[in-house]
């Protein structure tokens, strides 16, 4: 009873809580309309106060048209005096207009000084006011949930306990039947199986590889690229560069910058300790995160992860979303818990890739590579876009990542060989490049 009283007030506090941001929001918007009708109120002003000087100006500029007019056709007979007298007058009139623009303009660029002090005035208020109003929310949300978390500990430590005494009586009982079958039949039970027992009860991991992760991603690409080698070779030298067929690797700059190793990484991803929106967050410009060092590199932020080190947030967003649809009901790892480095459903989310509208043209690039440099080349040109150590359009990089390949398939095909064949020149690195 306590529990849901508990619950109940925590739903009624977070209604309330989104009532007052509602109403904040609303203010926001109120404010915004203000200030957008105090602009326009302000052209307004200005387009009449504009077109009233331009009118009194050609009234002023047409009456010393006039007396000039004047001037040149009396100028026979007027004299000296009288042309000096209109000349005076001229230049009375323009030191007139003269000091009646300058206090129209001080008059003006006065008023708007206090519109502009006016609006910052209001600006700094409203946000100490949002400051002060987010901050009570924050705490109070906070609050609610340490409660909530206190009464759901209370809540597991009391199942805890029950599900421990059940676990101790049925011991109990196993113990005092086996010992009566033992007293009744001494001569036919010599060993009673007790871990046996106890195992099919204990939940099934989720990681139900039976072999290494290099020999199931060489399957299950070898499957999506029809039998075709060079192609496989061509993906898979590629992620050995990037992860080393480690799933659950975490950016090694990641590693050293968060103090966390990739084991426990994954643990607070799989334990909802690190949330989706953190494993997503990207706050920067063309969903990357990061800054340049010294020496001008891009130093990436976001925590590269998985096979091909996903990195983007769009990226890692599809591959999260391809765990969940993995994990969940109806998917191929239903009865396994959540596991965002799962061998199976990463080598799955590769072909998944490959096969999505965006990377179509370049999986038939690769199917159609002639050698594996020219396969890994594609991948880094079209997909992966690393920064290219050599500058040379990653003709070098694309040899080094395909010496792997003889390695990787006599690992996958348990001694096999491979005809690693080289291109003779740069004809095929160009005409990637030019293509792309």
């Amino acid at each position: 009873m306590t529990t849901r009283r508990h619950l109940r007030r925590i739903i009624k506090a977070r209604k309330k809580f989104a009532k007052r941001i509602h109403r904040i929001v609303r203010g926001q918007q109120r404010r915004a309309e203000f200030l957008q009708q105090n602009d326009d109120r302000l052209r307004t002003i200005r387009r009449i106060e504009d077109e009233r000087i331009r009118n009194q100006r050609g009234r002023i500029d047409s009456s010393i048209a006039a007396r000039r007019q004047r001037l040149e056709t009396n100028y026979v007979k007027g004299d000296a005096t009288r042309k000096e007298k209109l000349y005076r007058a001229e230049q009375r009139t323009d030191e007139r207009i003269r000091d009646y623009r300058n206090r129209q303009d001080a008059r003006i660029g006065k008023h708007r000084s206090k519109i502009n002090l006016r609006r910052l005035r209001f600006t700094q208020r409203a946000f100490r006011y949002y400051d002060r109003l987010q901050r009570a929310i924050i705490k109070r949300l906070t609050d609610i949930e340490a409660d909530s978390s206190n009464l759901l500990q209370k809540k597991q430590i009391r199942y805890g306990i029950l599900l421990f005494s059940l676990f101790v009586t049925l011991i109990v009982c196993l113990i005092f039947s086996l010992r009566r079958k033992v007293e009744e039949e001494p001569e036919i039970i010599d060993e009673i199986p007790l871990m046996a027992f106890f195992e099919q009860f204990e939940p099934k991991e989720y990681d139900t590889l039976e072999m290494t992760e290099e020999e199931y991603l060489w399957q299950v690409l070898y499957k999506h690229f029809d039998g075709n080698e060079t192609a496989v070779l061509g993906v898979m030298c590629n992620l050995k560069a990037e992860s080393e067929f480690k799933a659950a690797n975490l950016e090694n700059y990641n590693n050293k910058i968060w103090d966390v190793d990739d084991d426990t990484y994954l643990e607070e991803i799989n334990g909802k300790f690190i949330s989706r929106d953190d494993f997503l967050e990207s706050r920067y410009q063309e969903f990357t995160n990061g800054y340049r060092n010294k020496e001008h590199q891009w130093v990436n932020l976001d925590g590269g992860y998985g096979y091909a080190q996903y990195t983007a947030y769009d990226k890692k967003e599809m591959l999260y979303n391809y765990a969940e649809e993995w994990f969940a009901r109806g998917g191929p790892g239903e009865k396994y818990r959540f596991n965002i480095a799962d061998p199976k459903m990463q080598a799955n989310f590769v072909v998944y890739l490959l096969e999505s509208e965006k990377y179509k043209k370049m999986d038939e690039k690769i199917r159609k590579a002639p050698t594996i440099p020219d396969a890994c080349y594609i991948w880094l040109k079209k997909y992966e876009v690393p920064k290219d150590p050599y500058k040379d359009n990653y003709y070098t990089l694309s040899f080094k990542r395909a010496a792997a390949a003889e390695e990787i398939r006599d690992f996958c095909t348990k001694g096999g060989t491979v005809n690693v064949n080289r291109p003779a020149a740069e004809e095929s690195a160009d005409e990637e490049a030019s293509e792309e």
